[in-house]
């Protein structure tokens, strides 16, 4: 082999060492949860790449944005401090979960730079003033017993809070956030949080009993109301037959008023073929002779 032989053959090896490397960063894989985004000679693509193998130009970079759920915990020493509506401060331990959108994923990085940023800036500034204006708006013991509210109120003010910033910086709902969490709320005075919770024990307490009473009457008027409907029956049942017996007799005298032999035939059925050895005149059906060996009746003695 002679040397022109060995520098094409060195040639070749080179061009394709190159075009394995030039072929190796013409693809980038985006695991799972997260999108690429592509730059380009230091342009941003507003497009992101999806996650698995995705193909680029050799001389663009690209980097991935974590697109799934996450929490964003102000918990224990750093829970956050705020005042009740009758001035006592207390503790109140959040969870936020939030999720960078796909879609905006691009313009997202370009506006935050990162995700920390976006913590650091946004989010916990968000946090921090919101969660302190809502809790203004609940008495000390509201904050034990109408947490749910306080949370929805919380959660309300930090989407509006955070989706403003983020449209003032060209980016509008890049982040969504939900399902917020509110753990126990603490007292910063201890003693003040024994106080309020005996109140709330107390007024369990006189819930319950007024349960109990309130079930007792609703009782009561139900056993009421079936006696009333018992003697109501009762009394209709006993109409009823009265009327049907009353119609009973008008229906028979109607009969008998149209059809006076009914009137005959009627008593001879009540006599059951046994007739009186005696009938006065006053019986106007049959008059019945007396037998011939019957003693004659014995004349009064003057």
């Amino acid at each position: 082999m002679n040397d022109n032989q060995k520098f094409s053959l060195a040639k070749v090896g080179v061009l394709g060492f190159i075009a394995l490397i030039v072929l190796f960063c013409s693809f980038v894989q985006v695991p799972t949860g997260y999108v690429g985004v592509v730059t380009c000679f230091g342009k941003m693509s507003d497009t992101p790449l999806p996650n698995g193998l995705d193909g680029i130009y050799p001389w663009c970079t690209a980097t991935v944005i974590h697109t799934q759920p996450k929490n964003y915990n102000k918990e224990g020493k750093d829970a956050v401090l705020a005042e009740t509506k009758d001035l006592q401060q207390v503790t109140i331990p959040v969870s936020v979960p939030y999720a960078i959108n796909e879609g905006t994923a691009p313009k997202f990085y370009v506006a935050m730079g990162d995700e920390q940023n976006f913590l650091e800036t946004v989010l916990e500034p968000a946090i921090q003033e919101t969660i302190k204006a809502a809790s203004a708006k609940f008495s000390s013991e509201e904050m034990i017993n109408k947490r749910e509210q306080l949370r929805l109120a919380f959660q309300e003010d930090l989407i509006n809070f955070v989706d403003t910033v983020l449209t003032a910086k060209g980016v509008p709902s890049s982040v969504t956030i939900k399902d917020v969490t509110i753990n126990d709320v603490g007292f910063v005075e201890p003693t003040f949080q024994d106080a309020i919770n005996a109140k709330i024990r107390a007024g369990v307490l006189v819930e319950k009993a007024g349960f109990a009473a309130q079930q007792t009457v609703t009782e009561a008027e139900g056993k009421a109301f079936d006696i009333k409907n018992s003697a109501d029956a009762e009394a209709f049942a006993i109409k009823a037959q009265a009327e049907q017996e009353a119609n009973a007799i008008i229906r028979e005298g109607e009969a008998l008023k149209a059809n006076p032999e009914l009137v005959r035939l009627t008593a001879i059925e009540k006599w059951k073929k046994h007739l009186p050895r005696v009938v006065g005149q006053t019986v106007p059906y049959m008059a019945v002779a007396p037998k011939a060996d019957a003693a004659p009746a014995e004349q009064p003695q003057n």
